[in-house]
């Protein structure tokens, strides 16, 4: 193994949507590599603890902090719109850990205390779901374009048909 790069900031998800591109997020921010992963450097995403990220392509993706924000690029990473601010007080606060996206313009954004959000629109504005598990949960993945899986504390496994 060699090491690429090491800092003093906790890192949780690195994607490659293509050989070229890769994003990496954590704790302040998300970074981006156009070479293959040889040179990193950080995007303007910042203010939460990005846990998870989502990418349909090298230009298009979502990701999730813990604080409960939610971001999304058109352009690789080089801008950021704020969909859902987890620093805004007159929000719910919500702890987002996990976001995955489909090529059918579906996102699942999940978290703690059985939180989940879904978009129909790649993640351009998001409704909360009635509330099914209080089961904190930490992973979501696509089967296909009309299923989603979501796993959570203690083993548990749920199914979301859209």
């Amino acid at each position: 193994f060699d090491t690429l790069r090491s800092m003093s900031v906790e890192l949780r998800q690195i994607c490659f949507p293509d050989s070229l591109n890769g994003y990496c997020c954590g704790y302040g921010g998300i970074m981006k590599t156009t070479d293959k992963g040889l040179h990193w450097d950080f995007t303007s995403a910042k203010n939460d603890y990005y846990r998870a990220m989502s990418w349909t392509d090298a230009l298009h993706g979502v990701a999730a902090g813990y604080g409960g924000s939610i971001i999304r690029t058109n352009d690789g990473g080089n801008s950021w719109q704020t969909i859902r601010d987890g620093n805004n007080f007159l929000l719910k606060k919500i702890h987002l850990l996990a976001i995955a996206c489909n090529h059918t313009h579906y996102c699942v954004a999940v978290g703690e205390g059985g939180i989940t959000l879904l978009s129909d629109n790649d993640g351009s504005t998001w409704i909360e779901l009635k509330s099914f598990t209080s089961t904190d949960l930490y992973g979501v993945s696509f089967r296909d374009e009309a299923t989603c899986f979501l796993c959570g504390d203690g083993g548990h496994l749920f199914q979301l048909n859209l």
